[in-house]
């Protein structure tokens, strides 16, 4: 797929407005990546399209890795309101997480969620990541993750 074309399938991954505050939307997502080459946009479709150039469904599911300073950060992680509860998250994280692991430079996997995020607890306890003590000031209400 192109950059145009992602870009275009991630816009089909809508945050619900009551969910602004614990997650920033797509449009504002792909612009940071559009300025930060440390960021990549992620767009997760059903395994059922794999193998096509460009999915016959829209995307399910939509992140960003951050790569910078030896540290694999899933910085955005979401997945359309109408396929929660199917197992896209994980799924997504996973593989999220797999990409981190194939760039060079990263030597940690690591994420943060608002600590009233509960969807994204489980998601990350489940997936294996412990509390990171940062080394940089940061938001007393963002809890930092990390895998082990």
């Amino acid at each position: 797929m192109t950059d145009d074309e992602t870009r275009a399938a991630a816009r089909i991954v809508r945050r619900p407005d009551d969910e602004a505050h614990l997650v920033a939307d797509v449009d504002r997502s792909l612009a940071q990546c559009a300025e930060d080459a440390a960021l990549e946009p992620l767009v997760a479709w059903d395994a059922r399209w794999c193998g096509l150039e460009v999915p016959a469904a829209p995307a399910v599911g939509f992140a960003v890795l951050e790569a910078r300073g030896g540290v694999g950060f899933v910085l955005r992680l979401m997945v359309a309101p109408e396929q929660r509860g199917q197992g896209y998250g994980r799924a997504l994280l996973d593989a999220v997480v797999a990409r981190a692991r194939r760039v060079p430079s990263v030597e940690m996997v690591a994420t943060s969620h608002r600590a009233e995020n509960t969807v994204m607890a489980s998601l990350c306890a489940a997936a294996g990541f412990t509390a990171w003590e940062t080394p940089f000031a940061h938001d007393a209400d963002e809890v930092y993750l990390r895998l082990p």
